[in-house]
């Protein structure tokens, strides 16, 4: 006998910004927050390797991470936390930003020497005003760029079914795309423990009208954790591909 296998096509949204979904393997992944490993320029989007860039700004800022370090490495407040962040109390007046690569226009490694060496504040802050780099993420406040959200929309209406792991879809850009699936017949699993924004707005939870109907038939909520029930999910796939 012939036997037909279904294709199976994943595709995963992730909000995080760490590339770890890429890292372990998985392919089709769309970083609806963007990464935080890329650095994208202001001007002309442009983008760096973060650590490239992180090299290139302590290249151009020797002497003065050399000189803003004396006083204030030790400081309990000012040690790197687990977040990868630090406070810092010292001055950043005299702090180059490197431009650039492709539209920036202050040069190359020895002209920033030369703007610390030449009365270099004015020059500093004048050289700052070029084009400059940004970590390549949606900040509170920002928007998500119009081709992530045609993009993450597009797999959204091409799926037969939404899962949701470890989001109480807060984040609009998040919610939105469960509250699509809905709109448009697509069965939404959720794996979360708490309530979720889909459930207070009334979309997970019958509400006696029509609508409310139909999303309580297409919405599947598990309150469950999430490290265990994944593995007990893939245990069960692994015994049922050997039958």
């Amino acid at each position: 006998d012939k036997r037909t296998k279904k294709i199976v096509a994943l595709s995963t949204i992730t909000q995080n910004v760490d590339t770890l979904h890429s890292k372990a393997g998985s392919r089709h992944v769309l970083h609806l927050h963007g990464r935080g490993d890329v650095v994208k320029c202001m001007t002309c989007a442009h983008t760096l390797d973060r650590k490239l860039y992180h090299e290139k700004l302590r290249d151009w800022n020797r002497d003065w991470i050399i000189e803003e370090s004396k006083d204030n490495v030790e400081k309990e407040d000012q040690r790197l936390r687990p977040d990868g962040d630090a406070e810092w109390n010292g001055s950043y007046e005299e702090l180059v930003l490197p431009p650039c690569d492709r539209c920036g226009s202050h040069g190359d490694m020895e002209s920033c020497n030369n703007l610390h060496a030449e009365n270099g504040l004015e020059n500093i802050k004048n050289a700052n005003q070029q084009p400059f780099y940004k970590t390549d993420v949606v900040f509170f406040g920002d928007s998500v760029p119009r081709h992530r959200v045609h993009l993450s929309n597009a797999a959204v209406d091409a799926a037969d079914g939404l899962l949701c792991i470890g989001t109480s879809l807060a984040v609009h850009s998040a919610f939105r795309l469960a509250k699509r699936a809905i709109g448009r017949g697509v069965p939404v699993a959720i794996l979360n423990v708490g309530e979720t924004r889909l459930e207070r707005e009334g979309l997970g939870v019958g509400t006696g009208n029509e609508d409310g109907a139909i999303s309580k038939s297409l919405v599947t909520k598990v309150e469950s954790p999430i490290g265990p029930t994944l593995r007990e999910v893939v245990n069960i796939l692994e015994r049922m591909e050997e039958l």
